[in-house]
This record gives structure tokens, C-alpha cells and sequence, in this order.
């Protein structure tokens, strides 16, 4: 009989999806929140109280219809939208597999000189080889490394925070890309681009929740969690503008400044960050791969590497650019998505009271 999920494995899973590399470098809050100044504030509420809306919403919607592929949750049971929805979202899987693949390219140059390249191939080559040996085990995986991923963040931001000698302003962070010219249509692009990916994720484990109540209180902590350690990271953006703008990962680059031991700590903080996210894109798109009617082992096996490869060549046009670029436009098709999400909770909800 399958696990059943409490709120703790649903906190650990919804965080530690989103602590990917764009999340924990400090560049995604970058962009789309801390560019704005002081208006971040608004916008991190704003995001809070929409992560809590949306992922009860999708956990809550898979429970109770007991939902077996996540396009059910937009789309409901019409078989046309379904294949199309199934595609979107795989795409999208499949661009953030290569986000990842570059921040980790981006990691190993900023910190150590080493070219781009071998940090890409190095996560590719790692992914690739626990993927292909059928390792499933990633809820267990979170629920033991994000506790450790939260802690060294909080700590490394305050430190950023006390360290910092810039002045908080209302003031945009100039030469810093933003998506949008303001911050609460820019929070909603954030959001919208995040939720997207998360859908085939908290559509499983709302599947398998022991109850609603821990639907509930997992949404609540999880966004909350995510909340306070993106306010932290972009308050230490903030005090720090003066040393990150140009930069793929502004958190590293704030950490080494204070000293070199937390510069490497936090070295370890991303390199976990991009991988847990990285393997959770792989495993949503492999399980994918799995219904459909060509997934024999052999296949799979083919998939997994050529996947990988198409990734990391992809990987090359760098971090911040393809951060600035595609999250944007998955942001936006994220809209309909989520739209959809919120669509099908209230219809089920209003077929519950008939």
C-alpha cells in the first residue's frame, strides 16, 4: 500500500521543489522581487498568501477526485486538453532541467574560476546515473536534506543582512533585468511560472496526503517556510545591491564577502538546491514518460540520457539569461494553468454541496 503523506513530507516535498537553483542563488528573487526595492515586501506577502491558495487548491483537488495524472487537476477529463497540457508542462519540466543544468555551471565558475561547462556536465552526468538506476525515493530525499538547505540559508542571509551597507530604498536596483515594470504583476509571473512546475509534483502527494487537514496545515507551513527565507535572502540582496547586479549567483557572491568558510557553506546550500530541483524535473518527467505507451525499460533508459544531453547543450546560453528569458514566458502560459486549478477546485466543490 503506497505511503501516506503527512503535513511534514508535504512541507519537505513543496519546499524543497522550490528551493532549486534559481530560488536559493538569490537570482530568480532577484529579478522578479528585490529589483523592485522595498516594494519586494508587498510582493512576498502577495506570494505567500498565493502559495498557500494554490497548492491546498491542487492537493486538495487530487485528494479528493484521487487524481491520477496531474493534467486532470487544469483540465479536468477532457482527453484533447489533457494531451496538450501534458506536453506544455513537459516542456516546461524540460527547460527547467536545463535552468539547472546552467546554475550549476554558474556555481563552480563563480566560486572556484572553473569553466562553465564542467559544472553542467558534472550535474548531467549525476542525474543521469540515479535516474537510470530507478532510484524513486525522492520525497525521503527532501524530507532528510531540505531541513539542512533552510537552516544554512536563514543563517547566511542574516549574516548578509548584518554585513551589508547598502541603504533600503524604494528604489529599483539599477541594471538589474526586471520581467515586468512592476513589482505585483512581476509577483504574479513568479508565481504563476513556479506553480506550473509544482502542479506535477503536489498533485501525487495530494493524492496520497493522509487528509485534508494535512493538506491544509503542509500548504500553510510550506509557504510560510518558503516566505520567510525569500524575505531574508531578499533583504540580504537589498543591503547588498552594491556587489551583486552582473552576477548568476548574488547569495554566493553576498556569503563569500562575509567570510570564505560561509562562502563554501553556502557553496553547499546551491549545489543541494540545484540538484533536489533538478532531480524532481527529472522524476516528474520520467514518470510521465512511464504512462505512456512506448515506455519500455530500454526506452526509458534512452530517454533519461538523451534528455540529459539535449539539456546540457541547451545550458550553455547561461543562467541569468535563461532565467530572465524563460521564466517570463512560462509565467504567462503558468496563468492559464493555474487558472484551470482554480476552476476545477471550485467546480468539485460545488458538485460536493449538490
Amino acid at each position: 500500500m503506497p505511503e501516506k503523506y503527512g503535513y511534514y513530507a508535504i512541507v519537505m516535498t513543496f519546499v524543497g521543489a522550490i528551493f532549486g537553483a534559481g530560488f536559493v542563488s538569490g537570482q530568480e528573487l532577484l529579478q522578479f522581487y528585490a529589483s523592485y526595492g522595498l516594494y519586494c515586501a508587498f510582493g512576498l506577502i502577495l506570494m505567500v498568501l498565493l502559495y498557500i491558495l494554490l497548492s491546498y487548491m491542487t492537493m486538495a483537488l487530487s485528494y479528493d477526485k484521487k487524481i491520477k495524472s496531474y493534467e486532470e487537476v487544469i483540465v479536468g477529463k477532457n482527453e484533447k486538453a489533457k494531451i496538450i497540457c501534458n506536453v506544455t508542462i513537459n516542456i516546461i519540466l524540460f527547460f527547467v532541467v536545463i535552468i539547472m543544468f546552467a546554475g550549476a555551471g554558474s556555481l563552480l565558475n563563480n566560486f572556484f574560476g572553473i569553466n562553465k561547462a564542467i559544472g553542467s556536465i558534472t550535474l548531467a552526468l549525476l542525474v543521469m546515473i540515479i535516474c537510470l538506476s530507478g532510484a524513486n525515493k525522492i520525497v525521503d530525499v527532501f524530507k532528510f536534506i531540505v531541513p539542512t538547505m533552510v537552516i544554512l540559508t536563514i543563517v547566511s542571509s542574516l549574516l548578509g543582512i548584518i554585513n551589508g551597507n547598502e541603504l533600503l530604498t524604494f528604489s529599483n536596483i539599477e541594471g538589474v533585468k526586471q520581467p515586468t515594470p512592476f513589482w505585483f504583476t512581476s509577483t504574479l509571473l513568479a508565481v504563476s511560472y513556479i506553480f506550473i512546475v509544482q502542479i506535477s509534483i503536489l498533485s501525487p502527494i495530494g493524492r496520497q496526503a493522509k487528509d485534508k487537514k494535512n493538506i491544509l496545515i503542509g500548504s500553510i507551513l510550506g509557504s510560510l517556510a518558503i516566505g520567510i527565507v525569500a524575505t531574508l535572502i531578499c533583504f540580504a540582496l537589498l543591503k547588498n545591491a552594491n556587489v551583486i547586479v552582473g552576477v548568476d549567483m548574488p547569495m554566493m557572491i553576498i556569503s563569500n564577502n562575509v567570510s570564505s568558510i560561509l562562502g563554501l557553506i553556502y557553496l553547499v546550500v546551491l549545489a543541494i538546491g540545484i540538484f533536489t530541483s533538478c532531480l524532481a524535473m527529472m522524476f516528474a518527467l520520467i514518470n510521465r514518460f512511464a504512462q505512456s505507451k512506448i515506455a519500455t525499460e530500454r526506452n526509458k533508459k534512452i530517454g533519461v540520457i538523451v534528455v540529459c544531453l539535449i539539456a546540457l547543450g541547451l545550458s550553455l546560453a547561461g543562467f541569468s539569461n535563461l532565467i530572465s528569458i524563460v521564466y517570463p514566458i512560462v509565467g504567462y502560459i503558468g496563468f492559464l494553468a493555474n487558472g484551470g486549478v482554480i476552476y476545477q477546485f471550485i467546480k468539485n466543490k460545488a458538485q460536493k454541496t449538490t
